[in-house]
């Protein structure tokens, strides 16, 4: 580990230290060190900047090493991960109809312009949201109201 890398975790874990209103003297950060000095750096500073959003009061190491071991040990998947799939377009504009669709009378206004679909593509796009749905596993993404028993049985 170079030195640069043992800086980069200082830096992360003063800042994290510092959201907290926390000082991180030297004499801390020596027994830090000792801790996460044997754990990917690359899972530290995740577990560092994750901590933020799940801790509640400051960090003590052992927080900071529950978060680091629910990284995989050989990382060479996260490393290189999978290129983004694009969405074909009319899965796309069906998914953007139905939010739309489904969240009519909310305060969810972000997909509100979608709703205009002529109704022979309404019923394509409701079509096509629960086929995606289904063949993905998840049920819970189509409201009782809008899902169709030729899909769901």
């Amino acid at each position: 580990m170079d030195r640069l890398e043992i800086d980069d975790v200082k830096h992360a874990l003063t800042q994290l230290m510092a959201f907290y209103d926390k000082e991180l003297t030297e004499q801390q950060w020596r027994f830090w060190w000792s801790v996460l000095k044997h754990r990917p750096v690359k899972h530290v500073l995740k577990a560092l900047a994750r901590y933020m959003g799940e801790g509640k009061y400051a960090p003590r190491p052992a927080h900071i090493m529950e978060i680091v071991e629910r990284y995989p040990k050989n990382s060479t998947q996260e490393d290189n991960p999978a290129p983004p799939v694009k969405c074909p377009d009319e899965i796309r504009l069906a998914w953007c109809w139905y939010i739309g669709m489904s969240t009519k009378d909310t305060n969810v206004e972000l997909y509100q312009g979608h709703l205009g679909a002529a109704p022979d593509l309404a019923d394509r796009y409701l079509h096509i949201v629960n086929h995606e749905a289904h063949r993905l596993n998840q049920p819970e993404a189509i409201g009782a109201q809008y899902k169709l028993k030729e899909v769901w049985g």
